[in-house]
């Protein structure tokens, strides 16, 4: 028990008040990917970001990955909208709600992983906001009327033929009660 308390004491202790940009020997990080090409300031508000969430909030470093995929995304939708640049990158409620708009739209996103992005990307928010990168502290999903639900049975035209048909079944299937 008490060796268990001096792991945990000895990680907190190790924690500065910055988050982490680095690697260090209490972690690893995932593998940085598809980040080379964005200047280098973008490339240590990701790295901080996978370190913030494998040291600070103790997930996974698949769910750091994740989490970094997605705040990638957002950053490429966010470049889509601003020629290209990143000189004035940010997060606020109007482009999360357009990054929200722009996952939905996307027919071949199934909803849970639409939700899990959206998770990502406000997760990274709230570290931006953290960090002092952005003016605008994040606000939930639900103030920004964003709803993500699953359809659990999903309704589906049906023809006149079809129609028929079941018409015919439930008329058969109800003189067999009465």
């Amino acid at each position: 028990m008490y060796a268990h308390y001096l792991i945990h004491e000895k990680a907190r202790m190790q924690r500065s008040s910055t988050y982490p940009t680095e690697q260090s020997d209490s972690f690893e990080l995932p593998p940085l990917g598809r980040i080379e090409h964005y200047p280098e300031r973008i490339q240590k508000i990701l790295s901080g970001f996978s370190a913030y969430l494998v040291v600070r909030r103790d997930r996974a470093a698949s769910t750091a990955d994740a989490y970094r995929h997605d705040a990638i995304q957002y950053i490429e939708f966010y470049q889509s909208r601003h020629d290209g640049s990143l000189d004035n990158f940010m997060i606020d409620p109007d482009m999360f709600i357009e990054f929200s708009d722009m996952l939905k739209r996307d027919g071949k996103i199934r909803r849970s992983t639409i939700k899990r992005r959206l998770i990502g990307v406000h997760r990274f928010w709230g570290y931006l906001y953290r960090q002092k990168i952005v003016p605008y502290p994040p606000i939930s999903m639900d103030e920004m009327d964003i709803v993500v639900k699953k359809i659990l049975n999903p309704t589906h035209p049906v023809g006149p033929e079809r129609f028929s048909k079941l018409r015919k079944a439930a008329r058969h299937g109800l003189s067999a009660i009465y």
